[in-house]
């Protein structure tokens, strides 16, 4: 059992103290630092809530409950697989897959602040990406508050400090004095669906409608679980800007050229995870590798890896980021080509015998791309030796395949999935059809989910 004295010198001094950066805690299961907060382990001790799986020990907790502290975070032996949720209130949306590694993407689509929103960042959609427990992608951190130079205080929470689009090399907020904005930006999430199989997010903010030829940025989030996550940035407007999204790494990773328009991330040390970013190699978007400064604590600094995705575009413009975790000993081969039709958008992985392809509908019309007919805003396939294998469909009320139906609901949906490993089917509501040719297509006998059913879910035995 550990002492106040060894529990001390181990979860060492807070850190993140400031806007927008998390505490360093210790974790007893993996005797490292990880990005969590502080309030939940003393919640979680205030009322006796041992559950609470993602609170760590903290050097707060041990000042404040001494040896209870400590053994209570000693006992703590469960930690479940993540599981994505929203906090709608709070503007957090979490999107969670357990494998390869247990990881989860946070989604920023809060509100600036209240006021003059003071400790707010310019970081509307930003993102964050832990694997594993560890940091990958960051939010920079808060600096310092005070300094004899404005920059200073600018530089962390400016959006080019944070993993979201930047437009003609301004913010999406326009800084006044340490502790205030003079433009504050309206986010808005347009759907968040979460099923067995995915998630989707997607939001909109008008940070950059002050612009000469306003501007508004779109993006869309979606996790495969057990596959890949792809981001998707929109710029809408109608003339041309110079468009750059920014992606800031953790301490300890290190990320090189993989191929064209290809990176690979791996931690320092060579072992464990690693996380393959691939842009489309079909487009005029370039990446580059640098250096930038995050703050872990106030007034501490960093030097970790920046890649930027760039390009001068006549809007509408977009592109897509595919993230995809995966052991530092595998080789990830794979192309992300982008497609576009009059009514859709759609990005696909090739990778081997194996595609996937993620269909975003362009506004509210039906739209085909090849053999696919949908009304839906976004549909995901995944075909293995020339069989369907998993489909998601999210909003709208059919979708067809050469014309002929496959799956048919008598009103808007929320979504439909269905995935042949482990047999899922599951849609809300959970009145679809499901037709024969979707059968032969599948190569199996599925059973749809019908009215008033008592589970959506139906396992193939």
């Amino acid at each position: 059992m550990l002492s106040v004295v060894q529990a001390l010198s181990q979860a060492g001094p807070p850190e993140g103290f400031g806007d927008d950066d998390g505490g360093r805690v210790f974790n007893p299961r993996r005797n490292r630092t990880e990005h969590m907060t502080d309030s939940l382990s003393l919640g979680g001790l205030l009322y006796g809530r041992e559950n609470l799986s993602a609170a760590r020990l903290t050097e707060e907790a041990i000042w404040l409950f001494g040896q209870q502290a400590i053994e209570d975070f000693t006992r703590q032996t469960t930690y479940p697989a993540p599981h994505s949720a929203a906090f709608r209130d709070g503007g957090l949306y979490i999107i969670a897959d357990s494998e390869p590694y247990a990881q989860q993407i946070v989604v920023d689509a809060g509100p600036h602040g209240v006021g003059r929103c003071g400790h707010g960042h310019a970081d509307a959609l930003s993102v964050r990406l832990t694997i594993d427990g560890q940091r990958w992608l960051v939010d920079s951190g808060s600096g310092v508050y005070i300094s004899a130079d404005p920059a200073d205080r600018n530089t962390f929470r400016v959006t080019a400090a944070h993993n979201t689009m930047r437009v003609d090399g301004i913010d999406q907020s326009v800084p006044g004095d340490p502790f205030s904005w003079t433009t504050i930006p309206t986010t808005r999430v347009e759907n968040w669906s979460s099923g067995k199989t995915f998630s989707y997010f997607a939001g909109s903010h008008d940070g950059y409608a002050r612009l000469a030829d306003p501007v508004t940025h779109c993006r869309y989030v979606v996790q495969i679980n057990g596959g890949p996550a792809l981001v998707r940035d929109v710029a809408l407007g109608q003339s041309k800007h110079d468009l750059e999204v920014l992606w800031h790494f953790g301490p300890g990773v290190d990320v090189r050229e993989a191929g064209k328009n290809i990176l690979v991330a791996s931690q320092s040390q060579g072992e464990g995870a690693a996380l393959s970013m691939i842009v489309p190699d079909d487009t005029e978007w370039k990446m580059e590798i640098t250096r930038s400064l995050i703050s872990p604590s106030y007034g501490k600094f960093q030097p970790t890896p920046l890649v930027r995705v760039h390009a001068g575009l006549h809007l509408p413009a977009e592109i897509a980021t595919l993230l995809r975790p995966h052991s530092a000993a595998t080789r990830q081969n794979g192309n992300l080509v982008s497609m576009r039709q009059v009514a859709v958008q759609v990005y696909e992985l090739v990778d081997g015998n194996t595609n996937h392809g993620f269909c975003f509908a362009l506004d509210k019309r039906p739209w085909n791309f090849g053999p696919w007919f949908s009304d839906t805003e976004f549909l995901y396939c995944r075909v293995e030796a020339e069989k369907l294998v998993h489909l998601i469909m999210v909003g709208g009320t059919y979708v067809a395949w050469q014309g002929q139906e496959l799956l048919k609901a008598p009103g808007p949906s929320s979504f439909f999935e269905w995935r042949k490993q482990d047999g899922v089917l599951h849609a809300e509501p959970d009145q679809f059809s499901v037709s024969a040719l979707f059968q032969k297509l599948t190569g199996e006998a599925l059973t749809a989910p019908t009215p008033n059913s008592s589970s959506t879910y139906a396992e193939k035995r």
